[in-house]
């Protein structure tokens, strides 16, 4: 779950949460400007800013900070040798800075019900926190600007700016702006990952695909297959008939990642053709060299054209000599996540 949306959950529960961002890494460090920590006041948290003594240190500076005034603060973390002593974790040199927020039941819940609509809506965009002014026990201005819809009226100058510098789509990162300093921290879609084919490949698939926050959808002619109580980890299990009519019973769109692993050669034809018509940004289909050829022939025939079979990715997943289906799973896994990270 993205960190925003656990803050949502938790403070609609009435749950006080703090959130600890990297806005900064100078030098060698864990973990880039933009990962996160959510914790709340009894020491539960989700998430990473690297391990190691830095991050043991910053969950003590959270505890602290939560019974303090302050409303949000940074903090800067060495990562050298004879900081914390000699210890390994500190090895890689560097320095990180830390932004820690407090949220409160009420007074922050609706910028963060916002952002769940537009991450139901899969929709993109930036969160831009103002960081002048918070040490004197100022909360952090924050503001969304989604990359399809208009900013407010105030924001339409520093939008116009991270427009024309290209920063819209870049990583999250510290900027400068009419005197203020900003962290731009970028947000996308998790991506919804529709697996075509419930076989023990797309088992695993499911399982990693679920744990690195992709929405998934299996589908199978199967029933004994495509079922509840085997895949109890993914968000939709629909029964298709032989693989007809795959994308009227599911939605995808461009944020969406089509893998298709099926049990026959002319399943994997039948949802390839479908999945071309589709917007997803991503499809690809298990299978050998001497499969793809017949398949990518076959469609080539059918109206398909060259520039839509060179964008498949076949064999799919990346070559780590991967051979039984966790391992392939993870190969799969893999190169998903490196899409979605372009």
């Amino acid at each position: 779950m993205k960190p925003e949306l656990r803050i949502n959950t938790l403070l609609e529960a009435d749950r006080s949460v703090v959130l600890i961002t990297v806005i900064d890494k100078q030098g060698s460090g864990p973990r880039s400007p933009g990962a996160k920590i959510v914790m709340t006041e009894d020491g539960t948290f989700w998430g990473t800013i690297g391990g190691g003594q830095v991050e043991n240190q910053a969950l003590d500076f959270a505890r602290k900070f939560f019974h303090g005034k302050a409303q949000a603060t940074t903090a800067h973390f060495q990562l050298k040798p004879g900081f914390a002593g000699e210890n390994i974790d500190m090895l890689c040199g560097g320095r990180v800075s830390l932004l820690f927020e407090k949220f409160l039941p009420g007074d922050d819940l609706d910028q963060f019900r916002t952002f769940q609509k537009l991450d139901g809506a899969a929709e993109t965009g930036l969160w831009v926190i103002n960081l002048d002014g918070i040490e004197s026990d100022q909360r952090a201005e924050r503001f969304l600007i989604a990359k399809n819809s208009k900013p407010a009226a105030g924001l339409a100058p520093l939008h116009e700016y991270l427009l024309i510098q290209g920063r819209m789509s870049q990583p999250s990162r510290l900027v400068e702006f009419a005197g203020a300093n900003w962290f731009v921290d970028k947000f996308s879609t998790s991506g919804h990952l529709v697996l075509v084919g419930a076989g023990h490949v797309a088992l695993e698939v499911a399982k990693f695909a679920h744990s690195v926050n992709f929405a998934v959808t299996v589908c199978d002619n199967r029933a004994e297959f495509a079922n509840r109580d085997r895949f109890p980890m993914v968000d939709t299990v629909v029964v298709v008939e032989e693989y007809r009519s795959i994308f009227e019973q599911v939605r995808v769109g461009a944020d969406g990642y089509v893998v298709i692993l099926t049990h026959g050669h002319a399943y994997d034809q039948t949802a390839l053709e479908q999945a071309l018509q589709t917007e997803a940004g991503y499809v690809g289909m298990i299978g050998s060299s001497r499969k793809k050829g017949a398949i990518y022939a076959n469609l080539s025939n059918n109206g398909i054209t060259i520039e839509q079979l060179e964008a498949v990715h076949c064999p799919i997943g990346l070559e780590i000599g991967a051979e039984s289906p966790v391992e392939i799973g993870i190969s799969i896994i893999a190169e998903l996540i490196k899409e979605r990270a372009q």
